[in-house]
C-alpha cells in the first residue's frame, strides 16, 4: 500500500490530489501511457508519442547539470484499485483548534496497490527522471560527474494525481483524459522572445543584452528596467517613423548574436549549427569571468560602431526615418532591416580584416570598420531605392515586405562588393545585376535600368 500526505482539490469536474514524490518513487511507480494502455489505437491513445531524444538529451542534461534545477508538477492519472482519502483535522493541535471547523483539504491519500499510474502531462520529464535514476552508457558518466546517488534519488517533485470517477476502461474515461491532456497543452503558451530575453539567466546573449542596457553608455536604461531611451521597452521589432528608439530589445539581442558568433566559435564551439548553439544557450557558463569577457567584447563592438558612425548615437531618430524624400533623410540603419544588414556586414569586415577576430582591440575594430563611413545609407539613393525602399499603389514610399528576405540577400551582396569583402569580377557582377533587376518591378525603362546599374557598379568599384 502506498501512502502520501496530500492536499485534496477540485477544479471543474476534476477531483485531484497534490502530493510530493521522491525521484526514486516517481521512477519506480509512474509509467507511460503506452505501457498502461494495451494495443492503443488512434481512438484510445491518451498521450502523445514520447520523444526520447528530447527527454534523454535536453531535459536530462538540464536535470543533471543545473544546480538550480526545478520541475513543474507532473500530472498523473491513477487508474484501478480503490484509493481512499483520509482527512486530517486540527483538533488535536492546541494552537490550531480554532481552525477545526474549516476544511483545508489536508489528509492522507492511500492506494491499495492495485493502481496503475501514468504521466498524463510531463512524460518527457518522467523519462528524464527515469534516466537519472537508472542511467545507461554515456548517461551514467554524466550522472557520475554532476550528481551524487543519494541526492538524485531523494530529490522531490510535485505530482498532481487525478482519478476517474467511473470504470477506467470505459470510453468516457478515455475521452475525459484525452480532453484533459489536450487542454493542458493547448493553453500552455511558450514564452515569447521578449520575455525570454528579460528573464533568461542561462542564455549568454540574453545576459549580455540586459547588461548592455544596465551598463553601456549608449544603451543604459534611464527609467524602470528594462526601459531605455534608445531601446524599445515593449514587445516587437518593428518601428513607425515617429518612434524615438534606435533599436528594439529583440533587435538588440539578434544583433548581439551576430557580433559574437565569430568564425572560430562557429568552428570550435559549434555555434554555426543551430541545434548545437541552442543547447549551449540552455546552460549558463559556469565561469563568471567568461560572461564578463563576452560582455566586454560586445561592448567594444558597439562602441567601435558608434565611433565610426557617430550619427547612430544622435537623438531625434524619428527625423531620420522619413520615407517621403522631400521631408528629410531616410537612413537605412535606423530601421530594423537596415540595422541587421549593417551589423552583419560589420561582422564580415571584422572577420576579413582583423589579424585575430577573437581578440581585437577597440582601435583595431574602429580601423577595420572605417569603410562603413563611405557608404551612402540614404534609402532614396542607390542601391537601396526600389530594393529595400519601394512605392505602394498610392505612390507612397515604404519598407519592402514582399520577398523581403531575398531582397536583403541582394542588398548584402551589393554592400559586400562595395565594402570589398567580396572581390567583384565581370561574372559575379553580371549575376548580381540579374538578381537586382528582379526587384525593380518594371518601374524603369531598359535605358533607365542600365543607367542605374552603371551607378551601382561605380559604387562597387
Amino acid at each position: 500500500m502506498n501512502i502520501y500526505p496530500a492536499l485534496k482539490a477540485k477544479m471543474g469536474s476534476w477531483d485531484y490530489y497534490i502530493v510530493k514524490m521522491k525521484m526514486k518513487e516517481i521512477a519506480a511507480e509512474i509509467s507511460f501511457a503506452h505501457e498502461v494502455e494495451e494495443d492503443p489505437t488512434l481512438d484510445t491513445m491518451i498521450q502523445r508519442l514520447l520523444d526520447e531524444k528530447r527527454a534523454k538529451e535536453d531535459i536530462f542534461q538540464y536535470l543533471v547539470k543545473r544546480e538550480d534545477r526545478f520541475f513543474g508538477s507532473i500530472v498523473v492519472a491513477a487508474i484501478g484499485g480503490n484509493p481512499t482519502f483520509a482527512p486530517v483535522t486540527m483538533e488535536s493541535i492546541p494552537e490550531l483548534k480554532f481552525f477545526a471547523d474549516q476544511d483545508f483539504g489536508f489528509g492522507v491519500l492511500k492506494f491499495d496497490g492495485a493502481q496503475k499510474y501514468y504521466a498524463l502531462d510531463g512524460q518527457h520529464r518522467l523519462k528524464a527522471i527515469k534516466t537519472l535514476v537508472s542511467p545507461e552508457g554515456s548517461d551514467m558518466a554524466l550522472v557520475d560527474e554532476y550528481a551524487s546517488e543519494d541526492d538524485r534519488l531523494l530529490e522531490e517533485v510535485s505530482v498532481l494525481i487525478v482519478m476517474p470517477g467511473d470504470d477506467e476502461r470505459s470510453e468516457r474515461f478515455r475521452s475525459q483524459y484525452r480532453r484533459l491532456f489536450s487542454s493542458l497543452n493547448r493553453y500552455a503558451k511558450p514564452m515569447d522572445q521578449y520575455t525570454n530575453i528579460v528573464m533568461d539567466e542561462d542564455d549568454i546573449f540574453a545576459i549580455t543584452t540586459r547588461r548592455l542596457i544596465s551598463d553601456h553608455d549608449y544603451f543604459k536604461s534611464t527609467g524602470n528596467y528594462p526601459a531605455s531611451f534608445n531601446v524599445k521597452d515593449r514587445k516587437g521589432k518593428t518601428f513607425s517613423k515617429n518612434d524615438p528608439w534606435f533599436i528594439s530589445l529583440e533587435g538588440l539581442y539578434d544583433a548581439n548574436k551576430i557580433w559574437l558568433i565569430t568564425p572560430t566559435r562557429q568552428r570550435d564551439m559549434g555555434w554555426g549549427n543551430k541545434t548545437t548553439l541552442k543547447k549551449f544557450l540552455q546552460y549558463r557558463p559556469q565561469d563568471e569571468e567568461s560572461i564578463d569577457n563576452y560582455y566586454d567584447e560586445l561592448s567594444m563592438y558597439w562602441s567601435a560602431l558608434f565611433e565610426v558612425l557617430p550619427e547612430l548615437g544622435e537623438e531625434n531618430l524619428s527625423l531620420k526615418r522619413l520615407h517621403d524624400s522631400d521631408e528629410g533623410p531616410d537612413m537605412l540603419y535606423f530601421w530594423p532591416i537596415g540595422l541587421e544588414i549593417l551589423i552583419a556586414e560589420a561582422r564580415e569586415l571584422l572577420n576579413e580584416d582583423l589579424d585575430d577576430p577573437d581578440n581585437p582591440t577597440l582601435d583595431d575594430c574602429i580601423q577595420v570598420l572605417q569603410p562603413l563611413k563611405e557608404i551612402d545609407w540614404e534609402m532614396h539613393h542607390l542601391p537601396w531605392r526600389n530594393l529595400i525602399l519601394v512605392q505602394n499603389e498610392n505612390d507612397s514610399w515604404k519598407m519592402r515586405n514582399q520577398d523581403r528576405a531575398n531582397a536583403m540577400v541582394v542588398a548584402r551582396l551589393i554592400l559586400r562588393n562595395m565594402l570589398g569583402t567580396i572581390t567583384p569580377n565581370d561574372d559575379s557582377l553580371e549575376q548580381l545585376e540579374k538578381l537586382w533587376k528582379d526587384y525593380l518591378d518594371g518601374t524603369y525603362t531598359p535605358k533607365e535600368v542600365a543607367e542605374r546599374w552603371k551607378e551601382i557598379t561605380n559604387l562597387v568599384s
